[in-house]
């Protein structure tokens, strides 16, 4: 080798080796912001709108993710003059969830379950628990896994969620023989697509939004 060549050659493992912490960067960042999107974290606020943040914080959130606390429910049914039960059902592969039965006032048209959003817990569908209420209906809600009153820190986004969803309509299956319509908001209407296409899932009914 020259002595032209030799310093070419270190500028050019030095260029990979920058390459090569370049990507390892990016990919550490890319799994930390996933990983913040599946795993909730035990306390801290729910980070802020980026518009709301310094320029430290938003340092901060670009490197590491944003913080997502685990979802709680603040209401119960009483909240909203509804009957019910506290129950626990489980799904096949061990969670514990945690769900509310609503009676009907007389006997049920069917049986709604019902399944909320990514972030949420089962109190953000109190209102349309009492729309189906109304109608006469039996009501179920629950909490995915991760938050509420459930089991577990970690949340799938909806794959995972889907045995959630297989378990409700079992145990609504075991409650009576009335017809069993499912409704899921935003990451719920993900799961219960999960549980029809991935797992045979046949209710009398859908409802997804």
């Amino acid at each position: 080798m020259t002595r032209q060549s030799k310093p070419a050659a270190r500028s050019l493992r030095r260029v990979g080796l920058l390459a090569c912490l370049a990507v390892a960067g990016l990919n550490a960042i890319a799994y930390a912001h996933a990983r913040s999107f599946l795993y909730f974290s035990s306390d801290g606020p729910r980070t802020g709108p980026p518009e709301h943040l310094g320029a430290v914080a938003r340092a901060k959130v670009a490197l590491t993710g944003v913080e997502l606390p685990r979802p709680l429910y603040h209401r119960t049914p009483a909240d909203v003059g509804l009957p019910f039960e506290t129950a626990f059902v489980r799904a096949s592969d061990g969670t514990r969830l945690e769900a509310w039965w609503v009676p009907a006032d007389g006997p049920p048209r069917g049986r709604a379950l019902l399944f909320h959003g990514y972030g949420g817990s089962k109190d953000e569908l109190l209102d349309i628990a009492a729309w189906w209420h109304e109608r006469g209906w039996a009501v179920g809600l629950v909490d995915f896994r991760g938050g509420g009153g459930s089991d577990g820190v970690r949340t799938p986004r909806g794959w995972e969620e889907s045995l959630d969803v297989l378990a409700m309509q079992e145990e609504a299956g075991r409650r009576g023989e009335e017809p069993i319509v499912l409704y899921g908001f935003s990451m719920g209407a993900a799961a219960i697509a999960g549980a029809i296409g991935r797992h045979g899932l046949r209710p009398d009914g859908v409802v997804l939004e």
